[in-house]
């Protein structure tokens, strides 16, 4: 099984994203930056489920993510398209 297999088998991806092509992945202070909102208040964002995200595999005590860009378009009205 490839790494990304054992991620999903182990439950690492708990707020799984669909992919697709090309994908831009923002940081949570990245997206703290363009709300103007401190990274905490993403982080609750993202639990109560407003973004969809990639929560990812590490061993740090908070969970890091990551959220496409193309949501945070959507939610302010800029979506291409």
């Amino acid at each position: 099984m490839d790494t990304l297999g054992k991620m999903i088998a182990a439950g690492y991806l708990m707020h799984h994203l669909p992919l697709e092509e090309p994908m831009e992945l923002l940081t949570v202070q990245e997206v703290a930056k363009i709300f103007r909102v401190d990274d905490s208040t993403v982080r609750r964002w993202i639990q109560a489920g407003t973004f969809p995200a990639v929560e990812l595999p590490h061993k740090r005590k908070r969970t890091a993510y990551r959220i496409r860009r193309s949501d945070i378009e959507r939610i302010l009205g800029n979506e291409k398209g």
